[in-house]
Formats: C-alpha cells, structure tokens, sequence
C-alpha cells in the first residue's frame, strides 16, 4: 500500500502540489491523470524519490520517503517519458550497463536475469540488435526492461507510449496488465482516456496542484450523471475524457 499524505511541492509563490492525498492498493494499476501543468510528474518525481516535498511524505509499506529513501528505491522502477538508452549499443549492452547501475546495493543482476528480462518483454530475439535498428515500440519496451532490472514491486510509467504505432501500444498494454497480474502495483500516467479506460483500476485526478477526484471510473461516472452533465454534450453519452474534464474543471475540446 502506498499512502500520499497532505503532499505539498513549492517553488517560490506557486505551488506544484496543493496538500494531495490518497492511497494506492498493492497489485493494482493506478493512473495518474491530469492536464499539463496538473502536477502528475511533480508527483511521481516525488514519489520515486527524485523530488523532497516542501510538506507532506508518502509512505510505502510503513517506510517514508523522507526518512528511508533508499530502502523506497530498492521497491521502484521508474519508465521515464524519454527514451533514456544508448542509441549505439545493442539491447543486452544497454541491459547490462543499466543492470550495473541499477544492481547498486542489491543482488548482482547476472546474465541469465537480463535474458528473462528480455523475454518478458519480448527482446529476447533483440539481444545483439543495436537500438538505433529498434522499432519505436521496441524501443519503449526497452525502456521498461531497464525498469525491470531490479524486480521492483512498483513500476513508475510516465507516458510510456508516446510515438508508438497502435500494434506497439497494444502489445505495451497487454505486458501491462500481465504486471498487475504478476501482483506488481504499477503508477500509469497519460493523456490518452482510452488508455486510462482499458488499464486503471482507480484514478487520481489532478488540476493546478490540487486532487479533485479519486476512486475508480464507475464512480467518476456516478458523479457525472449525478450532475447531469450530458446536458452540456447536446444529450449525448459523456465520454471518458468528458467527465474527467468535467470533474477536473478545465475545458474539454
């Protein structure tokens, strides 16, 4: 279980977060959603452990990230909206220079372990490709092999499949919810509602900093036609990204 308790972030007068709290439950896909500027990668930044918090902590399985940092990063991998790998190496050499990093102050990563890192993400046939011949969806597979490096109990994923073309995006999902069902909690941003729909288990809505829903979809649409807010779509069934611009108070398109 992760607790977000009373989050705050501050730089100068603007607050990035605006006291934030709710709670994660082990196994499950948790998105995190919200429009740029909401303050989703302040949060996961914060959450990973990259950022300190002006106020507030989060805490996993009793140990906070301000007092106990390093033992939360031995429980986290972090898939970066980026592609963070060496375009001239080939997959196993960026698993192995990663495996060095990330083993620090845990079990040796050995070969056999990024061989079956590979496997889970359907690289195994990649090894001795360099990234630069990758396809893009690849690549993001890629990216969140090097996550796996240690055998996190959480996965971080910000944006994971930006620039990938639907077949990539499809088989990403899929090795997603195989995540969740393996009993790793996984923390899922994006933009695309379809995404949100097919993977999360509950949500977190952010705008400006400030949380102003959180709880599964069905309860989001509970909300949505409590106030009757297929009035505002010419009678229409809202969709998704409707309600979550509807409750998260910014303009839909």
């Amino acid at each position: 279980m992760i607790w977000i308790k009373n989050l705050t972030k501050q730089y100068g007068k603007v607050k990035a977060l605006d006291n934030v709290s709710f709670t994660i439950k082990t196994g499950e896909i948790f998105g995190i959603v919200g429009p740029n500027g909401a303050g989703k990668s302040t949060l996961i930044s914060i959450i990973s452990t990259v950022l300190k918090p002006t106020a507030g902590d989060v805490v996993i399985d009793e140990y906070s990230i301000i007092k106990n940092p390093e033992h939360i990063r031995r429980k986290i991998g972090y898939v970066p909206q980026e592609i963070a790998l060496y375009s001239t190496l080939s997959v196993a050499d960026n698993l192995k220079f990663w495996a060095g990093i990330t083993a620090t102050g845990l079990k040796k990563v050995t070969s056999a372990d990024i061989r079956r890192i590979a496997a889970i993400v359907g690289l195994e046939e990649k090894l001795n490709i360099k990234v630069v011949q990758l396809s893009g969806g690849m690549k993001r597979r890629l990216n969140i092999a090097v996550a796996m490096l240690n055998d996190p109990e959480i996965i971080i994923m910000d944006e994971p499949t930006v620039g990938v073309d639907i077949k990539a995006r499809r088989e990403i999902m899929r090795f997603i919810k195989d995540l969740a069902n393996q009993g790793k909690t996984v923390i899922y941003t994006s933009h695309s509602s379809e995404e949100i729909e097919v993977l999360c288990n509950r949500i977190a809505l952010l705008n400006e900093g400030k949380l102003l829903f959180e709880g599964s979809l069905e309860e989001a649409r509970k909300q949505a036609e409590e106030r009757n807010i297929s009035s505002l779509f010419s009678g229409r069934p809202p969709r998704l990204d409707d309600i979550l611009c509807y409750l998260g108070n910014w303009e839909s398109d």
